[in-house]
């Protein structure tokens, strides 16, 4: 009997002390941990033009200079004889910052020559350029063979400004 009420009085207080451990360990898991802290975040702004072919010809069409380009500006000038003569350009626009852009506005700025047509296809206002991405901007220049007036000048001079903000999905 002496030997059932020891037995009884252990497995008592092993109750008692997994109860005590127990309600211990949720106290500290119950607890609220506060965390401050500073983080510095380094983005980079980096969308520019990188590149611009020299032309594809069509018929007689030939640069009257080689094309140039800036960081966000494209500039051609194109020489057509005939009807039907082009010049095709192809421009490499480039993400290399950390945030991701989309093209606000293109402005097209052109000579007015009545002769002369220009497509530009390839990206449109609100296209998105991912951060390390790349888009290119197709530029034809031509002699329109639908033109019935006096030809003036037999120069197409065209100037593309692209405009590029942040994305925010």
């Amino acid at each position: 009997m002496h030997n059932n009420k020891r037995k009884n009085m252990m497995i008592m207080g092993l109750l008692f002390f997994t109860l005590i451990m127990m309600s211990t360990g949720y106290a500290i898991l119950t607890q609220v941990i506060k965390v401050d802290g500073t983080v510095a975040v380094e983005r980079d702004w980096d969308v520019k033009i990188t590149n611009i072919t020299d032309g594809a010809a069509t018929g007689a069409a030939a640069n009257e200079v080689a094309p140039t380009f800036d960081a966000t500006t494209a500039s051609f000038s194109t020489l057509l004889y005939n009807k039907g003569d082009s010049m095709t350009y192809v421009v490499t626009i480039e993400n290399f910052g950390s945030w991701d852009a989309q093209l606000n506005t293109i402005t097209l700025t052109d000579s007015q020559n009545p002769a002369v047509k220009f497509t530009v296809s390839g990206v449109s206002e609100g296209d998105v350029l991912l951060s390390g991405e790349k888009h290119t901007l197709t530029v034809k220049v031509e002699y329109d063979s639908t033109f019935d007036g006096e030809l003036t000048s037999n120069v197409g001079t065209l100037t593309a400004n692209l405009s590029y903000g942040q994305y925010s999905s």
